[in-house]
């Protein structure tokens, strides 16, 4: 009779240990997820996420962490495309007062009332952008 009461024991221990083990996976490994994700975003890698959708409150965190680092990744390229935009615009009518500026200080044109509008049509071009609310 002691023999099946310490069988049942070890058994039961066993199932208990592989329990255990399986609800301690399911809890770390969206801890681990997150802390390495975390300070790889925070370093600049705009990739990292935490990838681990479980259910429960670990899982809703994992999430949020996952679609706070998209808006932030997209946010960042929205930035980058309109300072690349803005500086694209502003090279033309830039570069046309610089070059009629250049001119007329080297001499190589007089200075005339047609001449001197264009130039203030391009600083007021610049002006405008300078302005605008993006």
């Amino acid at each position: 009779a002691w023999w099946w009461i310490t069988v049942a024991a070890v058994v039961a221990l066993l199932i208990a240990l592989l329990a255990s083990w399986v609800v301690t996976r399911l809890i770390t490994r969206p801890i681990k997820a997150m802390t390495s994700a975390t300070p790889a975003f925070a370093a600049g890698d705009r990739q990292a996420r935490v990838g681990v959708h479980g259910p429960g409150e670990l899982g809703e965190l994992a999430r949020a962490f996952d679609s706070m680092a998209d808006t932030v990744a997209r946010s960042e390229r929205d930035r980058r495309n309109l300072t690349a935009d803005v500086a694209h615009e502003l090279r033309t009518p830039l570069a046309a007062l610089q070059a009629g500026l250049e001119e007329l200080r080297d001499g190589l044109v007089e200075p005339t009332p047609q001449g001197l509008a264009g130039l203030h049509d391009q600083s007021l071009r610049l002006g405008a952008w300078a302005r605008k609310d993006n």
